[in-house]
């Protein structure tokens, strides 16, 4: 899965599925986890007021492996 560019502080990887699913972004919230909640929060402002978001399909603070926080959403 190659990164996608741009994105210096926090990579963004682009998952594309064997199964045909359309694609989906992996967004790891590397340098600064506290990141992660503001921008759910900006996201969900948004499609609260009806401004064209992408779906988020998975978020958290925290992942037990990598320790970093992460959202899912659609490429």
């Amino acid at each position: 899965v190659p990164p996608r560019p741009g994105g210096l502080a926090n990579p963004n990887l682009r998952l594309v599925f064997a199964s045909g699913e359309p694609p989906m972004v992996l967004r790891l919230y590397q340098r600064d986890p506290a990141q992660a909640a503001k921008e759910r929060a900006l996201h969900a402002l948004a499609a609260r007021h009806g401004l064209p978001v992408p779906r988020l399909h998975l978020a958290a603070d925290d992942n037990p492996i990598t320790g970093s926080a992460y959202a899912v959403i659609d490429w």
